[in-house]
């Protein structure tokens, strides 16, 4: 017996008879809706899902921010080109920028989700947020003009490293909830490794710097790096509100 159809928008879909009910039913990367009538049931909407996978294309939003985070790294320890170094930092932000952009016009075109979207938005945020702040640290010091970086600070800024690539390894297993409690918990003692860092690196900046403007310019690259690890727990805190959700 030939397969029943039904028709939308000049598009037929052959169903089997199992799959005529009223509600939502899927059709390959389709997802029908079907209402009920006195007169049988009739398609009434068409729905196109693009998954968007937790483990594979959000992944890539903490990749990026962990790449800006080495190369902060790598900058403040071979400082030679900080022009060249922190333009290299921006086109991994822009790029960045381009990848949660993306998330959000795929999330904006998607039925089936892997968690809530408000989830997957507020994610790819805070993710970006992180690498928003490393960019700025990285364009203080050519804007303010730095000639040698202050012992301590590559110490904050492995921190930043460190943490940003807990994420990665968290957002990586967000599916699948392997260990990534114990990622969430690392990445909060991170924090804390880092508040202890900036405000021991301050006060040492306060006590042993002379110059007021000096002062002013480490103080605002130092609270950019310590922020971006702040949001990282921030990033923390909603993976963790997912895995609860979800529980």
């Amino acid at each position: 017996m030939r397969a029943p159809q039904v028709a939308h928008a000049g598009r037929v879909f052959a169903l089997q008879r199992a799959q005529i009910a009223a509600g939502e039913q899927r059709f390959g990367q389709h997802l029908l809706v079907i209402q009920a009538g006195r007169d049988g049931h009739r398609l009434v909407e068409v729905r196109h899902g693009v998954r968007i996978v937790a483990g594979g294309f959000l992944r890539l939003a903490p990749a990026g921010q962990h790449a800006g985070a080495q190369a902060l790294v790598s900058m403040l320890s071979n400082y030679n080109d900080p022009q060249a170094q922190a333009r290299g930092i921006k086109e991994i932000e822009h790029q960045g920028d381009t990848i949660t952009h993306d998330i959000i016009t795929r999330l904006n075109q998607t039925f089936i989700t892997p968690f809530d979207r408000e989830d997957i938005h507020e994610l790819s945020s805070k993710i970006d947020d992180v690498l928003d702040l490393l960019d700025s640290a990285a364009g203080r010091l050519v804007i303010y003009r730095v000639q040698k970086i202050r012992p301590g600070v590559m110490e904050l800024a492995q921190t930043l490293e460190k943490a940003t690539a807990q994420v990665l390894a968290a957002v990586s297993v967000l599916e699948k909830r392997d260990h990534i409690l114990n990622y969430c918990i690392e990445i909060k003692r991170l924090e804390n490794e880092g508040d202890r860092i900036s405000r021991s690196l301050i006060a040492q900046l306060f006590e042993l710097e002379k110059h007021p403007v000096e002062i002013l310019k480490w103080k605002e690259i130092i609270e950019c790096i310590e922020t971006s690890i702040d949001k990282c727990e921030d990033v923390a805190n909603v993976i963790e509100s997912v895995i609860l959700k979800s529980a």
